[in-house]
């Protein structure tokens, strides 16, 4: 039985009228997901990129329903400056 790996990401669709770093940042989020996915199935596992749900409660009944017995997470930092 394979391994079943899921892959959390910051699914920021918000940020498209953002500023263009932040729209790169976004970007880079669902790339890098991608490729963590693509690592995963060529080690032979199961693994699928999931957007991660607005509401807490979402997030815990979809990770149930994914059957996954592994979670990654991909997420977004802003690369902008800090006050």
């Amino acid at each position: 039985m394979s391994l079943r790996v899921v892959i959390l990401y910051n699914d920021d669709q918000g940020l498209a009228r953002a500023s263009q770093i932040d729209r790169f940042a976004a970007s880079a989020v669902q790339e890098t997901a991608r490729a963590v996915e693509k690592a995963c199935l060529a080690q032979g596992w199961d693994a699928w990129p999931m957007a991660i749900p607005v509401q807490p409660q979402q997030i815990l009944q979809t990770l149930s329903l994914s059957g996954a017995d592994a979670i990654l997470i991909s997420s977004r930092r802003s690369l902008g400056k800090h006050g």
